[in-house]
């Protein structure tokens, strides 16, 4: 939260008074980035296009959206790396008991 409120020039608190946590910032901030990504798709869809016509130009207006986008991609990136390690944790976990749960019989 205080990286995003130095980069936003705002203080922490002006942002926990909208957002109560850290989870719900990140939420709105990827919400708001696939909202537009599906906007810019639906407005460069044209179905009377030659499918190979069509394909790129939904092609171009997904990585004309991606462009300039570098920080909602980290944050995209960070919340699915912390998704993966949750994960693996709990199946290491989960491979440990089992693995106890053999030893004792």
């Amino acid at each position: 939260m205080s990286m995003i409120a130095s980069h936003s020039k705002v203080s922490k608190a002006l942002l926990y008074h909208y957002y109560p946590g850290k989870d719900a910032l990140i939420f709105d901030i990827v919400r708001t980035h696939l909202s537009e990504l599906d906007e810019a798709i639906a407005d460069a869809d044209n179905p009377g296009l030659p499918p190979a016509d069509r394909l790129r130009l939904l092609v171009k207006a997904v990585l004309k959206n991606y462009e300039g986008r570098d920080n909602e991609h980290k944050v995209q990136l960070k919340r699915h790396q912390r998704a993966l390690r949750r994960a693996a944790r709990r199946t290491s976990g989960d491979r440990t008991a089992d693995r106890q749960t053999v030893s004792r019989r």
